[in-house]
């Protein structure tokens, strides 16, 4: 199988030729022959599977947005080749098989310095390899800085889970990589934002992700009180696909709005020192135990597991939209629907002209919740945005922002006019949600993504 591998690698490279389309070649023509490998390339001088400079052939395919890197004439081809063995001590066991030797490519192909047999060796398994964990399902993250061994809670969360085992053994359907292929091999780190979070699992640059997305699963005991946790990165509520994150600290301001489904269980000092740019070489999953061996992440069992979590996500929305018209209807039976959609009350009129663009209107207003739960209250406390210092409130039409609904009311009101303004989805914060600024000590305010707001609102003055 080596000599197989190493045979078909060296007839299809060429100076010039983007290292991805030697790897896709290669690896079509293994897959056919029942043979799994990886491989890789390193210019000369930077010896050793995994240092130096990478020219990762799996991340330079020419449908990327960036130049492809091509081949290099001098390099160190280094290849890892899983397969069992049929040394009869060993069980049959998978081993991993290694070779790595200078090379020269040619117009013909790869032109070896010494014979091929030299340069492989075999490494057999650590004894118990597959049992150093606990019973329990894991995912290996081979990152360029180290290992990340990651426990996966897919009983808890079976359906974020079921996402990233199927993208990363190649059995779940997905838009952006072919069937088979491991998802998140040699993609990076394209998001590091210090002591908070590392992100990962855009397949290349520009995707718009798997062409799935998955409902939020928030399961008990599941936080982010700690570094180390990981979660599922999504642009809103229900829209988790493929990105994932690690937190470098307590995040526990994202409890609630984002799936934890994971934690690390070893290599925490590689996860804090990576940082932006840096890439997972290789992702492998290891079941430990029965419960582990018997989950399945294929597109059949995805498909189901989505499409019941979808049924009870638009059973709870149906509820809440039933619920929060109930509340408006019996407190506002009166409102109005403005131009962009917001329901609003006219308390008392006002007088004189509304506010043009540039002008400053002096205002106050009392935020609450659906449930008469009071956020903010520049009448009370002088604070008239979350977490912000007590202040007079000021708004410039045309420059500051609050929410659509506000921003929409306060360029109609006049002054001494009285509003009652209901925000409903994108007309207050919409799928982001809000999240106060970050200060030590004090713990985050946040309102969830799709919350109803109501405002109370007068405006003093015009100038």
């Amino acid at each position: 199988n080596t000599n197989a591998l190493q045979d078909t690698l060296a007839r299809i490279s060429r100076p010039g030729k983007a290292g991805g389309e030697v790897h896709d070649e290669t690896m079509s023509e293994m897959k056919a022959k029942g043979i799994s490998a990886q491989i890789y390339s390193h210019p000369l001088g930077n010896h050793g599977h995994a240092l130096g400079a990478s020219i990762d052939m799996r991340s330079a395919r020419p449908d990327q947005k960036t130049l492809p890197r091509v081949l290099r004439r001098g390099s160190y081809l280094a290849m890892e080749l899983n397969t069992r063995t049929p040394i009869p001590e060993w069980d049959g066991q998978h081993v991993t098989v290694m070779a790595e030797d200078p090379v020269h490519l040619t117009d013909e192909g790869w032109v070896f310095f010494r014979p091929r047999q030299e340069a492989f060796y075999v490494i057999r398994p650590v004894p118990g390899a597959r049992q150093q964990y606990p019973d329990g399902l894991y995912a290996e993250l081979r990152t360029n800085k180290g290992l990340i061994a990651l426990r996966l809670e897919f009983e808890k969360t079976p359906i974020a889970v079921a996402s990233f085992v199927g993208l990363t053994e190649g059995t779940l359907d997905n838009r952006a990589v072919p069937p088979g292929a491991p998802f998140f091999d040699g993609t990076v780190f394209h998001r590091v934002v210090p002591g908070h979070v590392i992100q990962a699992g855009q397949a290349r640059a520009g995707s718009t992700g798997p062409g799935y997305s998955f409902p939020n699963e928030i399961a008990p005991g599941l936080d982010h009180s700690r570094a180390g946790m990981l979660g599922m990165a999504n642009s809103g509520p229900h829209t988790n696909g493929s990105q994932f994150y690690v937190t470098l600290g307590d995040r526990s301001y994202l409890d609630g709005n984002y799936t934890v489904f994971g934690q690390v269980v070893s290599g925490l000092d590689v996860v804090h020192s990576i940082v932006q740019g840096d890439y997972i070489d290789h992702v492998r999953i290891v079941r430990a135990g029965e419960a582990a061996t018997r989950f399945k992440a294929d597109t059949a069992t995805f498909r189901s597991l989505t499409e019941a979590a979808w049924a009870i996500v638009k059973a709870a929305e149906g509820k809440k939209a039933r619920e929060e018209a109930a509340i408006i209807a019996k407190n506002w039976a009166s409102a109005k629907t403005s131009g962009k959609g917001a329901l609003f009350v006219v308390r008392r009129s006002g007088k004189g002209l509304a506010a043009k663009p540039g002008q400053t209107v002096t205002a106050r207003y009392t935020g609450r919740f659906l449930d008469g739960r009071p956020f903010a209250s520049s009448a009370d406390e002088g604070r008239p945005v979350p977490g912000t210092a007590a202040a007079d409130f000021e708004y410039v039409i045309g420059k500051t922002r609050i929410t659509a609904a506000v921003d929409e009311a306060l360029l109609e009101m006049r002054t001494g006019e009285r509003r009652t303004i209901i925000a409903q989805g994108v007309q207050a914060y919409g799928n982001s949600g809000f999240y106060s600024r970050e200060k030590p000590g004090e713990k985050r305010f946040v309102i969830a993504p799709g919350t109803t707001l109501v405002y109370e609102m007068e405006i003093i003055a015009i100038r």
